[in-house]
């Protein structure tokens, strides 16, 4: 029962987060707050990614701060869903496909790059933090699983380099 409750609560609690997240960012942006879960939800979808929605905010008038940690956020959530849920999020329609394309391009990579095993913790986090196509919680979630990482290094170099690239993003 207790292992149950456990596997429960790690698929529910961070949808819970996120929800609580994108309400709090919603009532800070106030009347705006259509716009603002307008741009958290295209997140999700490439090709619109941090690079895009952070500035497309910014440009519709939302304070800088609020934009990067709000996508970063996205991807904070993310990556703990899939390190909680991993199996279950490749049974996912299209999530799960994409994660095993993933991890069939990472094992080819990580056998034939082993010497990057000691550099996984700043691998990850520049990973996530340079903007380009699949460069967020998702995949890196998936890679840090890959080369070994612990669920909560990766959680950690995630998190890190999110925050610090969307910040990057938003004020440079």
């Amino acid at each position: 029962m207790k292992k149950y409750l456990s596997s429960l609560l790690k698929l529910i609690l961070p949808w819970v987060i996120w929800l609580i997240g994108l309400l709090l960012g919603g009532s800070i942006v106030g009347r705006d707050s259509m716009e603002y879960w307008s741009l958290m939800l295209a997140y999700f979808f490439p090709p619109l990614g941090k690079e895009s929605v952070i500035p497309m905010g910014i440009a519709l008038g939302f304070h800088p701060l609020i934009m990067a940690l709000s996508v970063a956020f996205v991807d904070i959530i993310v990556a703990l869903f899939l390190l909680w849920n991993y199996d279950f999020a490749k049974k996912i329609p299209f999530i799960g496909p994409f994660m095993e394309k993933v991890e069939s391009i990472g094992k080819t990579s990580s056998s034939k790059y082993s010497w990057v095993k000691p550099l996984r913790f700043i691998g990850i986090v520049l990973f996530v933090m340079v903007p380009f196509q699949g460069s967020g919680g998702l995949v890196g979630s998936i890679l840090g699983r890959l080369i070994g990482m612990t669920p909560l290094n990766t959680f950690l170099a995630i998190t890190t380099g999110s925050i610090t690239g969307c910040l990057l993003i938003a004020y440079f």
